[in-house]
Protein backbone atom coordinates (compact mmCIF):
# COMPACT_ATOMS: atom_id res chain seq x y z
CA UNK A 1 0.00 0.00 0.00
CA UNK A 2 2.91 2.55 1.19
CA UNK A 3 4.51 1.61 -2.65
CA UNK A 4 1.21 2.33 -4.34
CA UNK A 5 0.80 6.04 -2.26
CA UNK A 6 4.56 6.75 -3.48
CA UNK A 7 3.94 5.91 -6.61
CA UNK A 8 1.01 7.62 -7.22
CA UNK A 9 2.53 10.70 -5.55
CA UNK A 10 5.49 10.51 -7.91
CA UNK A 11 3.18 10.17 -10.64
CA UNK A 12 1.33 13.02 -9.59
CA UNK A 13 4.39 15.17 -9.51
CA UNK A 14 5.80 14.63 -12.75
CA UNK A 15 2.75 15.25 -14.31
CA UNK A 16 2.15 18.16 -13.33
CA UNK A 17 5.36 19.38 -13.90
CA UNK A 18 5.34 18.19 -17.44
CA UNK A 19 2.03 20.31 -17.57
CA UNK A 20 3.55 23.23 -16.55
CA UNK A 21 6.48 22.69 -18.59
CA UNK A 22 4.38 22.71 -21.69
CA UNK A 23 2.16 25.73 -19.99
CA UNK A 24 5.53 27.89 -20.02
CA UNK A 25 6.89 27.23 -23.84
CA UNK A 26 3.45 28.22 -25.47
CA UNK A 27 3.92 30.43 -29.01
CA UNK A 28 1.76 32.23 -31.16
CA UNK A 29 2.18 33.13 -35.22
CA UNK A 30 1.08 35.76 -35.70
CA UNK A 31 1.48 38.49 -39.05
CA UNK A 32 0.99 41.77 -39.94
CA UNK A 33 -1.87 42.58 -42.22
CA UNK A 34 -3.32 45.28 -44.14
CA UNK A 35 -7.00 45.36 -44.64
CA UNK A 36 -9.21 48.06 -46.42
CA UNK A 37 -11.20 49.44 -43.98
CA UNK A 38 -14.36 50.95 -44.58
CA UNK A 39 -17.25 52.79 -41.79
CA UNK A 40 -20.30 53.59 -43.32
CA UNK A 41 -19.02 53.12 -46.87
CA UNK A 42 -16.10 55.50 -46.20
CA UNK A 43 -12.56 54.14 -46.25
CA UNK A 44 -10.68 54.29 -43.11
CA UNK A 45 -7.32 54.02 -42.57
CA UNK A 46 -5.68 52.53 -39.42
CA UNK A 47 -2.57 53.93 -37.64
CA UNK A 48 -1.84 50.37 -35.77
CA UNK A 49 -1.59 47.37 -38.23
CA UNK A 50 -3.67 44.60 -37.46
CA UNK A 51 -2.62 41.54 -36.56
CA UNK A 52 -4.00 37.89 -38.09
CA UNK A 53 -3.81 35.09 -36.10
CA UNK A 54 -4.83 31.34 -37.06
CA UNK A 55 -7.21 33.18 -39.91
CA UNK A 56 -8.44 35.68 -37.41
CA UNK A 57 -8.33 39.33 -37.50
CA UNK A 58 -7.05 41.11 -34.30
CA UNK A 59 -7.59 45.23 -34.28
CA UNK A 60 -6.23 47.81 -32.44
CA UNK A 61 -10.11 47.91 -30.01
CA UNK A 62 -9.45 52.10 -28.94
CA UNK A 63 -8.69 53.00 -32.50
CA UNK A 64 -11.61 50.97 -34.08
CA UNK A 65 -14.00 52.35 -31.40
CA UNK A 66 -12.88 55.55 -31.61
CA UNK A 67 -13.52 55.05 -35.60
CA UNK A 68 -17.52 54.20 -34.84
CA UNK A 69 -18.12 56.67 -32.80
CA UNK A 70 -17.45 55.45 -29.42
CA UNK A 71 -15.47 56.47 -26.57
CA UNK A 72 -13.02 53.49 -24.88
CA UNK A 73 -12.48 53.79 -21.54
CA UNK A 74 -10.29 51.01 -19.71
CA UNK A 75 -10.56 50.35 -15.81
CA UNK A 76 -7.20 48.51 -15.40
CA UNK A 77 -8.04 47.30 -11.69
CA UNK A 78 -10.82 45.52 -13.24
CA UNK A 79 -9.56 44.93 -16.69
CA UNK A 80 -12.79 46.03 -17.88
CA UNK A 81 -13.05 47.91 -21.16
CA UNK A 82 -15.90 50.19 -21.61
CA UNK A 83 -17.52 51.23 -24.79
CA UNK A 84 -19.69 54.78 -24.77
CA UNK A 85 -21.51 56.51 -27.38
CA UNK A 86 -24.97 56.55 -29.47
CA UNK A 87 -25.83 53.66 -31.12
CA UNK A 88 -26.69 54.14 -34.72
CA UNK A 89 -24.65 57.67 -34.38
CA UNK A 90 -21.99 57.36 -37.41
CA UNK A 91 -18.36 57.95 -36.49
CA UNK A 92 -16.96 61.42 -37.20
CA UNK A 93 -16.77 62.14 -41.15
CA UNK A 94 -12.52 62.24 -41.90
CA UNK A 95 -11.11 65.75 -42.43
CA UNK A 96 -10.51 66.82 -45.56
CA UNK A 97 -6.80 66.78 -46.66
CA UNK A 98 -4.28 69.48 -45.29
CA UNK A 99 -3.19 71.91 -47.92
CA UNK A 100 0.44 72.24 -48.64
CA UNK A 101 0.53 76.00 -47.04
CA UNK A 102 -1.55 74.54 -44.04
CA UNK A 103 1.30 71.41 -43.58
CA UNK A 104 4.05 74.08 -43.78
CA UNK A 105 2.40 76.37 -41.58
CA UNK A 106 2.11 73.66 -38.93
CA UNK A 107 5.55 71.93 -39.17
CA UNK A 108 6.78 73.92 -36.32
CA UNK A 109 4.00 75.26 -34.24
CA UNK A 110 2.33 73.93 -31.23
CA UNK A 111 0.25 70.90 -31.28
CA UNK A 112 -1.76 69.84 -28.56
CA UNK A 113 0.21 71.08 -26.27
CA UNK A 114 3.25 69.39 -28.07
CA UNK A 115 6.35 71.73 -29.74
CA UNK A 116 6.93 69.84 -33.29
CA UNK A 117 10.84 71.56 -32.91
CA UNK A 118 11.14 69.82 -29.72
CA UNK A 119 9.75 66.61 -29.97
CA UNK A 120 8.96 63.97 -32.21
CA UNK A 121 5.97 61.23 -32.25
CA UNK A 122 7.02 57.67 -32.19
CA UNK A 123 4.99 56.63 -34.86
CA UNK A 124 7.00 59.28 -37.02
CA UNK A 125 10.20 58.03 -36.36
CA UNK A 126 9.03 54.49 -36.82
CA UNK A 127 7.28 55.70 -40.03
CA UNK A 128 9.53 57.89 -41.19
CA UNK A 129 13.18 57.02 -39.77
CA UNK A 130 13.26 53.22 -40.42
CA UNK A 131 13.55 52.85 -36.68
CA UNK A 132 12.34 50.16 -35.10
CA UNK A 133 10.92 50.99 -31.32
CA UNK A 134 10.25 48.12 -27.88
CA UNK A 135 8.91 49.53 -25.05
CA UNK A 136 9.46 48.23 -21.62
CA UNK A 137 5.96 47.34 -20.26
CA UNK A 138 5.89 50.11 -17.43
CA UNK A 139 6.53 52.54 -20.68
CA UNK A 140 9.21 54.04 -18.83
CA UNK A 141 12.18 52.97 -21.54
CA UNK A 142 12.23 52.81 -24.77
CA UNK A 143 14.47 50.62 -27.47
CA UNK A 144 15.28 52.23 -30.66
CA UNK A 145 16.77 49.94 -33.27
CA UNK A 146 18.51 51.13 -36.46
CA UNK A 147 20.35 49.31 -38.32
CA UNK A 148 21.66 47.03 -35.97
CA UNK A 149 22.66 49.82 -33.35
CA UNK A 150 19.78 50.01 -30.08
CA UNK A 151 19.74 52.83 -27.86
CA UNK A 152 17.77 53.19 -24.76
CA UNK A 153 15.89 56.78 -24.23
CA UNK A 154 14.55 56.87 -20.65
CA UNK A 155 11.69 58.95 -19.26
CA UNK A 156 13.57 59.51 -16.22
CA UNK A 157 15.59 61.74 -18.50
CA UNK A 158 13.44 63.93 -19.99
CA UNK A 159 14.11 61.85 -23.35
CA UNK A 160 10.26 59.97 -23.57
CA UNK A 161 6.86 62.52 -23.04
CA UNK A 162 3.75 60.51 -23.44
CA UNK A 163 0.68 62.94 -23.87
CA UNK A 164 -3.00 62.18 -25.39
CA UNK A 165 -1.99 58.14 -25.71
CA UNK A 166 0.87 59.02 -27.82
CA UNK A 167 4.59 58.61 -27.20
CA UNK A 168 6.89 61.51 -27.88
CA UNK A 169 11.01 61.56 -28.47
CA UNK A 170 13.07 64.30 -27.66
CA UNK A 171 14.96 65.41 -31.34
CA UNK A 172 18.07 66.69 -29.34
CA UNK A 173 19.12 63.32 -27.98
CA UNK A 174 17.90 61.63 -31.08
CA UNK A 175 20.34 63.61 -33.17
CA UNK A 176 23.37 63.39 -30.49
CA UNK A 177 22.70 59.54 -31.17
CA UNK A 178 22.61 59.72 -34.74
CA UNK A 179 18.94 58.27 -35.04
CA UNK A 180 17.66 61.73 -37.10
CA UNK A 181 19.35 64.66 -38.91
Amino acid sequence: MKKLIIGLSVGMLLGSAATALAATNETVQATFAKFVFKVNGQERQLQTTPLVVDGTSYLPVREISGLLGYELKYDEATREINLTGVPGVPAKSPEPPATASEVKSKENSISDGIDSATWISAKELVDKGGIKISVRSDGKEFYLTKKDQTFTLTQSNGDIMIKNDSSYLKRDTLKNLGLID
